[in-house]
């Protein structure tokens, strides 16, 4: 009888392990096309890094701005190159739905995964929410030296199956110090260009922050 609770045992941590295994490997080597992006900035982020306009090299859809578009394209090029490299995805262009889609002002696509579903032919559909935020808690009023920047990222995957999410993941990092008022903290951000003597190091950078955020939700769909 012991024998044989022992063997049940270890045929269901196999089992469990072969899940496991399976699970994690769930959307590797799959396509993963973009159906909806949105990047939210915090005011007082935005205010603050509108110092550095004059290194942003880049002209802003009408009713946005540098910091803002910075932003929005450094964040999804950064998902997208997380996701090639973690899971070894294929996502086509944005721009892929054509004139079936609704684009914002920066390009990217808002659609339905219905009509997406009904247009598309991926096996999975990937919608990106992504905050940058200033420290939960802090007052409105607050002097900019004070700003600590957090980072939400969250990734819903759809598949070609149904409407409903079949995973959805958010990553979130902290800076653990106020932000930086030098230009270097954009250093390596989409249209920067700095001179070398005002880059920083990635460690002491908003990018820094970004790719945690963005590394913490892929990890999440593995599991």
């Amino acid at each position: 009888m012991k024998r044989m609770k022992k063997r049940i045992l270890l045929i269901c941590i196999a089992i469990s392990i072969c899940v496991l295994a399976i699970s994690q490997k769930k959307f590797n080597n799959s396509q993963f096309t973009l159906i909806s992006y949105v990047c939210s900035v915090d005011a007082r982020i935005d205010k603050e890094l509108s110092n550095f306009d004059a290194y942003i090299n880049c002209t802003p859809p009408k009713g946005t701005d540098k910091v803002i578009t910075m932003m929005t394209h450094s964040v999804f090029s950064m998902v997208k190159d997380r996701l090639e490299t973690m899971l070894n995805i294929y996502m086509p262009p944005v721009n892929s739905f054509q004139d079936y889609a609704k684009y914002d002002a920066f390009g990217y696509p808002d659609i339905l995964i219905q009509k997406a579903i009904k247009k598309g032919d991926s096996k999975y559909y990937l919608k990106i929410i992504a905050n940058i935020e200033t420290e939960t808690g802090l007052p409105s009023n607050s002097n900019n030296a004070d700003l600590k920047p957090q980072i939400k990222v969250t990734l819903e995957i759809y598949s070609k199956e149904g409407y409903v999410p079949v995973k959805v993941a958010e990553g979130v990092s902290a800076a653990t110090s106020p932000l930086s008022n030098e230009p270097g903290v954009i250093t390596n951000l989409n249209f920067v260009k700095l001179p070398d003597d005002k880059k920083l190091q990635d460690v002491n950078s908003i990018k820094i922050l970004i790719l945690e955020a963005i590394d913490a939700a892929i990890t999440k769909l593995q599991y």
